[in-house]
C-alpha cells in the first residue's frame, strides 16, 4: 500500500487515519490541513500530487544560512 499523500511505496512507519495510509506525520499533517481548509480537490489534480522530487538542489537554500 502506498502513502495516500506522496505515493511513497516504502512504508516503514505506517500511519492510518481516515481509512487512508501515510508514510509519515508530515504527509498526514498536510492531508489534515487540506481537509480542514476545504481543499479536498487537491488529490484530484494528479495521481500522486504530494510526490516528492527525486533530486533536490541543496545549494538553493544556502542564503538562509546567512546570519546578516
Amino acid at each position: 500500500m502506498d502513502c495516500f499523500h506522496c505515493g511513497n511505496e516504502d512504508l516503514q512507519h505506517q500511519i492510518v487515519s481516515n481509512d487512508k495510509t501515510f508514510c509519515c506525520n508530515g504527509c498526514l499533517t498536510v492531508f489534515e490541513l487540506l481537509q480542514e481548509n476545504g481543499l479536498n480537490n487537491y488529490y484530484t489534480l494528479e495521481d500522486k500530487p504530494g510526490q516528492r522530487p527525486n533530486r533536490v538542489e541543496t545549494h538553493v537554500f544556502d542564503y538562509l544560512k546567512d546570519k546578516t
